[in-house]
């Protein structure tokens, strides 16, 4: 774990799919007291995070509508190999973004979503592409 304090900023470095991460978010929120909470998350990333039920019941004609083709394919890339690993190290998929976001609104402080939106992010990544997928 990397815990990075600079003036009234603190960084945390966490894995994905590591019960102590959860713990050490945890930590970390109660012992710094920040004002806001930055998890590294876009708004659409976000929601899936925090509306389950939701993503999971949205058709995928919907999300190929929405222009959220990417979206859809990362998270469900994404959402495979968590799932994997999750498994071997004993934690769910993002339960420390979920542990900080539950955290702050638990104690009324703001959340700052401070990743770049997923649809952008692979968008640019594959129309980069040649015609050998590299």
């Amino acid at each position: 774990m990397v815990k990075v304090e600079i003036g009234n900023v603190m960084l945390v470095g966490v894995a994905h799919v590591s019960p102590e991460s959860v713990e050490e978010v945890k930590r970390a929120i109660e012992d710094f007291e920040p004002d806001i909470v930055a998890v590294e998350l876009c708004r659409s990333r976000y929601k899936v995070l925090t509306e389950k039920e939701r993503w999971e019941e949205t058709s995928i004609t919907q999300l190929i509508k929405g222009g959220k083709v990417y979206l859809l394919l990362a998270q469900t890339f994404l959402s495979s190999i968590q799932r994997r690993l999750g498994k071997e190290f004993g934690s769910e998929p993002g339960a420390e973004l979920l542990t900080a976001i539950n955290e702050a609104k638990k104690r009324n402080l703001g959340i700052a979503l401070v990743d770049r939106d997923i649809n952008i992010t692979l968008r640019a990544r594959y129309s980069n592409c040649d015609d050998k997928g590299a």
